[in-house]
């Protein structure tokens, strides 16, 4: 995919290397959106999205698509296959469109990065309650069992 013989400047992937967009999946409109490229290890490239307002992605039961584009490959592009390299050919690489759908997203907020770092605690807390309230149901159902006895053998003494 690009040559990392000599190691790789992660500046390069920008705007005209990548074209990276949101749609909605109700209207199709654009959401806005920042990226950048995070690590390129091996043949995988890593980019982090920044939205602008992280509420408006997948609102509805359909997620979000995300699209990345690869421009067409000429002499100047970084992206060639990898076909090209091992047999010393160049080969012409067509515009190649990935798409990825994205789930909904936290405001990077104080909130919700309180409820990220307590995410086990809270998951153990609810665990907790609902094992507690199978319990209290079985203690609750045979209690109601011993008193319904007491009261079948209190009418079959007054009658």
């Amino acid at each position: 995919m690009v040559d990392t013989d000599q190691g790789f400047d992660l500046s390069q992937v920008n705007n005209k290397t990548l074209e990276v967009s949101l749609t909605k999946s109700t209207d199709g409109s654009p959401i806005d959106l920042v990226w950048e490229p995070v690590s390129f290890i091996d043949t995988s490239l890593v980019l982090q999205l920044n939205f602008t307002n992280p509420i408006e992605v997948s609102q509805s039961e359909e997620k979000d698509l995300l699209e990345i584009t690869i421009p067409k490959v000429d002499d100047s592009e970084m992206f060639v296959p990898l076909s090209s390299k091992k047999f010393g050919a160049y080969f012409y690489l067509e515009e190649r469109t990935l798409q990825k759908g994205v789930r909904k997203q936290l405001k990077d907020d104080s909130l919700s990065n309180l409820m990220k770092s307590n995410q086990d605690t809270v998951s153990g807390t609810m665990n907790g309650m609902i094992a507690g309230q199978v319990f209290m149901n079985f203690f609750i159902s045979a209690s109601l069992v011993q008193v319904i006895g007491m009261l079948n053998s209190l009418q079959i003494m007054c009658f």
